[in-house]
């Protein structure tokens, strides 16, 4: 609908079930509850739109009759094939093990056949455009979708090597699950898929993040994942770098900006937004109302004007900054970040007490780093506990937090042990 509507494309539909013919349409669309007929009023709905569209059943694994497809849409449009969105799918949750033979090539064929088949259509068109839509379960795996995120994590392979030998514009956008359409449709565990951070994506969050990601030129994407959720967030090396950077102009001076560059905000989802404060003498404003922005962006990058200055870390931060880095691999970190944001866990922490245990006297409990996350905070903290006269009210302990952490590393120790004896019988 986007593509017809907004852009006047010429769209080939190809899927596996046919459409009657167009005389008998009138006698299919008397059924209310027909699944036919609504296949039809949506196809109905697209002609309507500008642009033009054609709808072919083939089976996308039929390299022949698909060609023959495509053939045909070409001498009716007179142009040539430019791109190619691959949403096709075989779906079927069961444990690998209960999976006949040809459940699994069901569950295979669409996605890894289809990939190749529809690549030979393109692979001589320089620069066309090949889009394959995939599941979140080819990363993180799935105990009752197996095949399927088999089929997953070959389209997400496959599109590497359409990047590294070819020249078509390969993306492949790995999805978590759609709200309540498609193979999502009337799926039971919603509330427990959620609750492990894999979010529901409605059709225009999934327009648009399909948008941002072929903006910002990314060829692999994972989308619809909450990014701090526990679960997910083991997952994750290192930070995700933002694609867009919010910058304030103000006019204050330097010491007012240096206390503003301490807050910390967080949006709704939890993660912490970073501002950057630019210090201005005048904010220049447009003569004709809501042209304000962009005399102010036109006229700013003409000024004279100074970045928000960076507070100097004290000997402790630098001390902790270093060892944080150190364990997190990380080659930068900013003292008012979250370990647990960071990619940090309870192992990690261990290995940052102990080291904290080398640098100091009085070295923080594990207790205190879980209260305060951040290098500023624990800084601090470190900083009263040497100079006791300075020393403030301790702030409460989220026990709940202590409590779960502490049964995630008696669950990682025990994963450890099970591996060694594992090691040691083969060895054996």
């Amino acid at each position: 609908k986007e593509l017809l509507q907004r852009h006047q494309a010429k769209l080939l539909l190809i899927g596996t079930t046919p459409l009657p013919e167009r005389r008998t349409w009138p006698s299919h669309l008397l059924r209310k509850d027909s699944a036919i007929a609504d296949r039809i009023r949506t196809f109905q709905m697209l002609e309507r739109l500008e642009g033009d569209v054609i709808y072919d059943a083939v089976d996308v694994c039929d390299a022949d009759r698909l060609q023959q497809a495509v053939d045909r849409a070409q001498s009716r449009w007179g142009i040539e094939l430019d791109g190619i969105l691959h949403l096709a799918g075989g779906y079927h949750e069961a444990m690998l093990r209960d999976l006949s033979q040809t459940d699994l090539v069901a569950s295979l064929r669409p996605k890894v056949t289809g990939s190749w088949v529809l690549h030979q259509l393109l692979k001589h068109r320089p620069q066309a455009l090949f889009i394959a839509f995939a599941s979140i379960n080819g990363y993180f795996g799935g105990t009752t979708v197996g095949a399927y995120a088999a089929a997953s994590g070959f389209q997400e392979a496959f599109t590497a090597y359409q990047n590294r030998h070819s020249s078509l514009q390969s993306y492949c956008f790995s999805w978590s699950m759609w709200d309540d359409i498609g193979i999502s449709r009337g799926y039971p565990l919603v509330e427990l898929t959620r609750a492990r951070g894999f979010q529901t994506i409605t059709p225009r969050q999934g327009l648009l993040s399909l948008q941002a990601g072929l903006c910002h030129s990314q060829h692999q994407l994972l989308i619809g994942l909450e990014g701090t959720n526990p679960y997910l967030r083991s997952s994750v090396q290192g930070r995700s770098q933002p694609l867009q950077t919010l910058s304030a102009y103000i006019i204050a001076p330097s010491t007012l900006i240096a206390s503003l560059s301490e807050l910390e905000v967080r949006d709704r989802f939890g993660t912490r937004s970073d501002c950057n404060f630019i210090a201005v003498q005048a904010l220049p404003m447009g003569a004709t109302p809501g042209t304000e922005s962009i005399d102010l962006d036109a006229r700013l990058s003409q000024a004279s004007i100074s970045p928000s200055p960076r507070r100097t870390l004290t000997e402790i931060e630098r001390q902790i900054t270093e060892i944080w880095q150190e364990v997190l691999d990380l080659p930068k970190v900013e003292v008012q970040e979250n370990f647990f944001d960071l990619g940090g866990h309870s192992i990690l922490m261990a290995q940052v007490q102990s080291k904290l245990a080398d640098q100091f006297e009085s070295a923080p409990s594990m207790v205190d780093l879980f209260r305060y996350p951040t290098i500023q905070e624990l800084a601090s903290h470190i900083s009263q506990t040497l100079n006791p006269q300075t020393t403030s009210q301790p702030q409460p302990v989220d026990l709940t937090a202590i409590r779960a952490t502490r049964i995630s590393t008696q669950q990682q120790q025990r994963q450890l042990r099970q591996q060694n004896r594992s090691h040691d019988q083969l060895n054996s």
